[in-house]
């Protein structure tokens, strides 16, 4: 005999708590979507009936000045409970349904990672810290809502001076820690945790070993447990990126290949498909190892361009003690070239300099030739 199944619904402000008896009995399903690379959702769909106490919930929370409204599912099979869904609520619909004579009331949202979405933090530094430490400082704010961060440390740290460079946060936190995690190849999701009101923050190295499932089985009678299922194979699709970057000590550009297959990322099938393409990023002669594969891992050349002008680092300003910088007499030529060059453009009106050398002459008058006054000088010379 199969053991049963059930589920339980908790609701509330910031912190969930089991819903009430007619909220369970209107309750008709549930839907998850659980991802590894984008947040998780549910939707839920309860029967709306004219008397039904989710109308007064709905009238009460339109002016409701709460903003996190919490949902949390826990499955339990066998005895065993097992949170599957920990998120808030975005968004409610009504559906009318004229055949029944009762509406559809679907509740959709997503994973906890909403919230971490909301408000951008542009221009935070963080002075000598690596990804992972950037990444625990950030998942420190969400830890009153039950978040647990697990970070997997960088395999090869990337550590800035303060005096070379500072990292800058542009973008709200949510888009930093997937930016982050991918410059290193990692990825960051939200889980439920093993207690109801837990998450699970992980950052670290995409998981492909676990635990042996059972085998997918098609159109065999009983064992049947997968309707359809398809494979693809496409070894052209294999690339292998190589990077040129330069030793600063000895000036040389030294060719990195970045192999497709890494102690962290481990082939997903026996055979390996042999890369085909060859592709040369660009922008990385003048970056570290662990920079020109970051610069690697950011596809696109329009999403170089716009790491560039939204991330800046911020350098440190240097006071020289002993005065002006070499090479101030190159800059005061050049300097003085901008304004010939301007005033052969823009030649002054014949007042304005008229106007300019009686100020020079009365500020100077032992310049004026004997027994000539200014402005007779100034007619002979116009």
């Amino acid at each position: 005999m199969a053991s049963p199944l059930y589920l339980t619904l908790l609701a509330g402000p910031v912190e969930a708590f089991p819903v009430p008896k007619p909220v369970i009995d209107a309750f008709v399903s549930a839907e998850i979507t659980e991802s590894a690379s984008e947040p998780s959702g549910f939707q839920l769909t309860f029967t709306l009936a004219d008397d039904s106490i989710l109308q007064t919930l709905l009238l009460l929370a339109g002016d409701s000045p709460i903003p996190v409204l919490r949902v949390i599912l826990v499955v339990t099979f066998a005895g065993l409970p097992q949170v599957v869904m920990d998120g808030v609520i975005e968004h409610h619909e009504v559906v009318p349904d004229a055949t029944s004579g009762s509406s559809k009331l679907v509740v959709s949202g997503r994973d906890l990672s909403v919230l971490m979405d909301l408000i951008p933090f542009t221009g935070l530094p963080y002075p000598g810290t690596t990804p992972d430490a950037r990444a625990a400082v950030i998942l420190a704010k969400y830890a009153a809502l039950g978040v647990v961060p697990e970070i997997v440390p960088a395999l090869v740290p990337d550590i800035p001076v303060p005096v070379e460079r500072i990292p800058v946060q542009h973008g709200t936190d949510l888009a930093y820690l997937k930016e982050i995690a991918e410059d290193v190849g990692y990825v960051f999701y939200l889980t439920p945790g093993l207690l109801p009101g837990t998450t699970q923050a992980y950052w670290g190295p995409q998981v492909r070993i676990g635990i042996p499932q059972p085998a997918l089985n098609v159109n065999l009678d009983a064992w049947t447990n997968v309707e359809s299922l398809s494979f693809r194979y496409q070894p052209q699709a294999s690339v292998l990126p190589i990077v040129f970057i330069q030793d600063p000590v000895a000036g040389m550009t030294v060719p990195v290949p970045i192999p497709p297959v890494t102690p962290f990322n481990p082939p997903l099938g026996l055979a390996v498909p042999v890369p085909q393409k060859v592709t040369y990023p660009g922008d990385t002669a003048n970056m570290t190892g662990r920079g020109a594969d970051a610069r690697h891992r950011r596809s696109g050349r329009a999403r170089r361009r716009r790491h560039r002008q939204r991330h800046p680092e911020r350098r440190p300003v240097r006071a020289d003690p002993a005065g002006p910088q070499p090479g101030g007499g190159a800059r005061r030529r050049a300097g003085l070239r901008r304004d010939v060059l301007r005033r052969q453009l823009y030649p002054q009106p014949q007042a304005r300099r008229v106007q300019a050398e009686l100020r020079a002459q009365a500020q100077c008058p032992d310049l004026q030739p004997p027994g000539r006054t200014g402005p007779s000088v100034l007619r002979g010379r116009s």
